[in-house]
């Protein structure tokens, strides 16, 4: 749910990237953009919730709680974005914290406490919380300039851009939405999403490549790609 929420999230990270590399006071505006958004939509999912929980009535109380969820991710993927332009390797030092925070956090949780799924929801919540902190410290310098309400209707204006190419992914993601719909079960869904969840790993390989969207919005030359995608291959591989 959190996920087809999301759509509209690219709006702001997507410019802010792309800005920021060009050197552009975008930071703040970024930012603040996020947090309204993040803030805003929080009664959009709840209201959206109450479609969907009747399919699985057991879980409702953890679908509302994974309302808590939807401002980090915003303002999240929003630092990130600004970071990407300026300071890509701090987006790496963020996934790190997410990920030594969230792993003793759900063992704690789900195993030892046996909250299920509203443990994971925490688990994964402290971790946002803690990857916060660390994308704020990198991006605290480009957050200094002032806020302009121009850039952000400029951004709203060319939504259409980031939306479009957003799209795929959530048509790619509405089995999750239309099995449980037909089946009238979550149980097919659960093995293909711990699935993607082992994939996933194999996917943080292509994240040594993240540094040549800034550099190749910022300056001219092509010669690092070559390079780029050799060292790709030596994560990717042995990850396989």
């Amino acid at each position: 749910m959190i996920g087809y929420f999301l759509i509209a999230e690219p709006i702001i990270s997507y410019w802010a990237t792309r800005q920021i590399a060009r050197g552009e006071s975008v930071g703040k505006t970024s930012l603040f953009g996020s947090i309204f958004f993040g803030v805003g939509s929080i009664p959009i999912y709840l209201f959206l919730i109450g479609f969907v929980s009747n399919l699985t009535p057991e879980f409702a109380n953890s679908l509302i709680l994974g309302a808590i969820l939807v401002p980090v991710f915003f303002v999240s993927q929003t630092l990130t974005g600004i970071n990407l332009g300026h300071k890509p390797h701090a987006t790496n030092y963020g996934i790190m914290t997410f990920e030594l925070i969230k792993i003793p956090f759900g063992l704690i949780f789900v195993f030892f406490m046996d909250l299920a799924i509203t443990g994971a929801i925490l688990a994964t919540f402290l971790a946002y919380v803690g990857k916060l902190i660390i994308q704020y410290y990198y991006a605290k310098e480009k957050l200094a300039e002032k806020f302009n309400k121009s850039y952000l209707l400029n951004w709203f204006k060319n939504s259409w851009v980031p939306l479009y190419g957003n799209l795929s992914h959530v048509i790619w993601t509405l089995d999750v939405l239309l099995f449980p719909i037909i089946t009238g079960s979550i149980l097919g869904v659960a093995f293909y999403s711990a699935s993607l969840s082992i994939a996933a790993i194999v996917a943080h390989s292509g994240m040594i490549s993240q540094a040549l969207y800034p550099k190749l919005l910022a300056k001219e030359g092509l010669n690092h790609i070559n390079e780029n995608f050799i060292r790709l291959i030596y994560f990717a591989i042995p990850l396989v």
